[in-house]
């Protein structure tokens, strides 16, 4: 999720915060998020082979979802329901 497009939500969701309260869940956040950036740098390849994904097939993986997400925005279409 890009960091300009979470701006929105984050102002949304810590309306009624003050400054102080803002302050600590943002720290908290960016302090998650340094953790699993570690935890995968770290040991990334002992976890994929746990599961018994080589990196080949997670970039193949990765592209299809890309390309799946880029012909949804280009032509407007959506492969998922929104709805219940």
């Amino acid at each position: 999720m890009s960091a300009f497009a979470s701006i929105p939500v984050f102002l949304s969701l810590t309306r009624k915060m003050d400054d102080k309260q803002k302050a600590q869940a943002v720290s908290y956040a960016v302090g998650i998020a340094a953790v699993v950036l570690f935890v995968f740098l770290f040991f990334g390849q002992a976890i994929l082979s746990v599961f018994g994904i080589d990196f080949q097939s997670l970039k193949i993986a990765g592209g299809i979802v890309l390309s799946i997400l880029g012909v949804e925005l280009v032509l407007g279409l959506s492969f998922t329901s929104k709805g219940a």
